[in-house]
């Protein structure tokens, strides 16, 4: 049994600054999106704009009228073939949410110098971080997800991820680093869309490996530019969001040089994925709102104590995927990162989907 007691609070950190937990996790991508930022990859959509509410929302959307425009036939009497207005719809799956239980005993107010004022604060703030950590987490699930799919027959991955270090007979090396030409062929796979990707999200490794690269070439324009701001160059996606979340690198995920699982060689190099988004790329809503309950005082303990818990939930899908209509409902994180769980929607090809991932090596292994 977890419940708060006097002896978890009574002690000299807690009795001067109280129990305030630093949160460390980088929420940007999130917040830009609930701020409303213009240009911001996730959009967030009212639920009313959706239907069906239940296990699964749908947004409606317009199919694309083919051959809508055509020559005008200035010798013809026929009647000409008419058009229709199509219709289709993608389903968003809702994502059910708790917050605690957490049991508080009565007592721990009265012995600490934390007031229960002070300790419903805490536990406040500590779930409303965590509220975000764990949309932001499935966010990054359901686009690396979504991205395993090919839609219209393209695939939006460019792989330029190598396991194993070369063999010591011979000189090459693995050299499958991030650069300004990897970045350039993870743009390429939007083709002629590759402009409407305007945000790069990487980790801090491949962050400082760019930050490597573009000090070391010729030009002031590169190198001078990172020196004197931190930043790189970016092939016009912007100043890099860094994201150290742990979905967007695979610790050894081709398993040992001697066979894949659990070997007897080598592991191989660990993955790491880069993603490329545009402008409202993503959709999120909240179908129901945060609410808490308390229940309490509880007098079936020696000290009388309170309970807390919380419900909210959320919906979350990469633009030109849907969620199939047998995946399971309120999927788990498992099942939330299951490429097999969805399916391409778009109805023009590829381009409706702006997003693209790059899987490389860091440069710490490409030796």
């Amino acid at each position: 049994m977890a419940r708060t007691l006097p002896s978890d609070l009574f002690i000299p950190e807690v009795a001067t600054e109280y129990a305030y937990s630093e949160f460390t996790e980088r929420l940007l991508l999130l917040q830009m999106a609930l701020s409303g930022v213009s240009g911001s990859p996730i959009l967030v959509v009212p639920p009313d704009r959706l239907t069906d509410e239940g296990e699964r929302l749908t947004m409606p959307y317009f199919k694309r009228m083919a051959n809508l425009v055509t020559r005008r036939d200035l010798t013809s009497i026929s009647a000409p073939t008419p058009k229709k207005l199509d219709g289709g719809k993608r389903a968003m799956v809702v994502i059910r949410a708790k917050i605690g239980p957490i049991e508080i005993s009565l007592d721990a107010a009265k012995v600490s110098r934390a007031t229960e004022a002070d300790i419903s604060a805490e536990i406040g703030r500590q779930a409303g971080q965590n509220m975000s950590k764990y949309v932001q987490d499935s966010m990054f699930r359901i686009i690396f997800a979504s991205l395993g799919l090919t839609f219209g027959g393209v695939s939006h991955v460019y792989d330029g991820y190598k396991p194993f270090a070369p063999l010591k007979s011979t000189t090459s090396s693995v050299k499958n680093t991030m650069s300004l030409g990897m970045l350039n062929k993870g743009k390429v796979l939007l083709s002629d869309y590759l402009m409407e990707l305007s945000t790069m999200l990487l980790r801090s490794e491949i962050a400082s490996d760019l930050v490597e690269l573009n000090l070391a070439q010729g030009y002031d324009t590169i190198a001078g530019y990172t020196a004197l701001t931190g930043n790189v160059r970016s092939l016009g996606l912007g100043e890099p969001i860094v994201i150290d979340n742990s979905l967007m690198a695979s610790v050894n995920p081709s398993g040992s040089r001697a066979g894949s699982g659990s070997g007897t060689g080598d592991p191989s190099k660990s993955l790491f994925r880069t993603l490329l988004l545009g402008p409202g790329c993503g959709v999120m809503t909240f179908p129901h709102n945060l609410t808490m309950w308390t229940q309490g005082p509880l007098t079936d303990a020696e000290a009388p104590y309170i309970r807390i818990l919380g419900n909210f939930d959320f919906a979350f899908m990469l633009r030109g995927a849907g969620w199939k209509a047998a995946s399971p409902a309120n999927p788990t994180t498992a099942e939330q990162a299951d490429s097999g769980n969805y399916e391409d929607v778009t109805t023009g090809g590829h381009k409706e989907v702006l997003a693209a991932v790059i899987e490389c090596n860091r440069l710490a292994d490409a030796a």
